[in-house]
């Protein structure tokens, strides 16, 4: 793992470097991160604890040491909220089949993800999901829409009763 460089990121937070594995490594035993760090390759997408690329043990949090995470409220819990299935549901009875499930699971990846404390993959499924929700919703209104459109056409000119 030698010459691998690490993206490293706090729940809620942007991520910062790349950083060589020594770098991070003596943040860790400086205590500059926290249980919740988390780390990804560079050139990878699958975010880990940094202790389980360091192989030290995570540092536990002391009240008087520990600064307020951003998006956090103070309490050290993170901004991630569950993802809602309301709208890939709806989305694929009334609108768009293959798409409402591709957000469907997108939405329990994402919600799957949160739950085990992969607040950057959560996010980035989330985000997956609310894309392929627009993508179904638009292509199903122009589809009607067009259709709308062949109907009165065809009205106009007669061809239809």
């Amino acid at each position: 793992m030698s010459g691998t460089r690490y993206w490293l990121a706090e729940p809620g937070g942007e991520p910062q470097g790349p950083f060589e594995l020594a770098a991070i490594t003596a943040m860790q035993r400086e205590g500059r991160l926290t249980a919740h760090s988390q780390v990804c390759a560079d050139g990878s997408t699958m975010w880990l604890p940094v202790h389980q690329v360091t192989g030290a043990a995570p540092q536990p949090l002391h009240p008087s040491a520990a600064p307020s995470l951003p998006g956090a409220d103070g309490s050290g819990a993170s901004r991630w909220e569950p993802a809602s299935y309301v709208g890939p549901i709806l989305v694929t009875i009334f609108c768009c089949l293959v798409g409402g499930i591709i957000s469907l699971v997108y939405t329990g990846q994402a919600n799957a993800k949160g739950a085990a404390g992969d607040i950057v993959g959560a996010d980035r499924a989330k985000s997956s999901a609310r894309l392929w929700l627009y993508i179904s919703l638009l292509s199903s209104l122009g589809v009607g829409l067009l259709w709308l459109i062949v109907v009165a056409m065809g009205r106009l000119l007669g061809n239809m009763p």
